[in-house]
């Protein structure tokens, strides 16, 4: 699967990574801010997927979030800065 990477700026300002599909379309940037701001902190990488997929998020959300390394996240910007990491 091959993928790049871009920025966005959120109104707030704080920058979110979006990870793009193969056909260059951004994921979804508020999907992904609305799960994890619905995330109790620290979680690891396991349970942001089940969160995911309990929620029903869309796949292409669930496969980067599995993509992530396997750790723990302390914030829901911790997460996006491994997103924007995923290569």
């Amino acid at each position: 699967m091959h993928g790049g990477k871009t920025t966005e700026k959120t109104p707030a300002g704080a920058e979110v990574a979006s990870v793009l599909h193969p056909a260059g379309a951004p994921a979804d940037t508020v999907g992904i801010q609305r799960l994890l701001g619905a995330i109790e902190y620290p979680v690891d990488r396991d349970a942001l997927v089940m969160k995911a997929l309990s929620g029903g998020a869309a796949r292409g959300l669930v496969d980067v979030l599995r993509r992530l390394p396997d750790r723990w996240y302390t914030s829901p910007a911790d997460v996006n800065r491994a997103i924007g990491d995923i290569e």
